[in-house]
């Protein structure tokens, strides 16, 4: 709650969204998680579809191994399914904790999930679209 105080304070609620989560659900549980995430305005920065296949941007190569790099960085999460779009991404993150680091391990992020991702690109949390296998770049 502290941080999220100091964030609000940081950031004078300037990317302040609204939220699809459960109030009533801790988000820190095991448990399979789908996420989206939309760029700004809905522009596509991720790459164009190209005779029915996604055919990447550079920033959707960045896009594409900053999401196979998450479990590097966060401590029980494993990867699911997940697909780039132009505009977005869908993914299964696995929060996976076992009962003695349960009780220790703490959820924590700089800013929420609904929130910005990088320098001037807002995102937020809405678009659906059917999942299915990530897209690998064609060369």
């Amino acid at each position: 709650m502290k941080k999220r105080l100091q964030m609000k304070k940081l950031y004078k609620n300037t990317y302040r969204a609204g939220t699809a989560r459960a109030q009533w659900w801790d988000y820190t549980e095991n448990g399979a998680y789908f996420i989206t995430i939309c760029t700004k305005n809905r522009e596509c920065y991720f790459g164009d579809v190209v005779d029915g296949q996604l055919v990447l941007s550079p920033t959707g190569e960045i896009a594409r191994e900053m999401w196979l790099d998450i479990p590097n960085h966060h401590q029980h999460i494993e990867l699911g399914e997940f697909v780039i779009m132009p505009n977005h991404v869908h993914g299964i993150l696995i929060i996976n904790k076992s009962v003695e680091s349960s009780q220790t391990v703490e959820s924590s992020h700089a800013v929420e999930p609904s929130q910005t991702v990088e320098s001037s690109q807002m995102v937020e949390s809405s678009h659906a679209v059917e999942p299915s296998h990530a897209v690998e770049p064609s060369h």
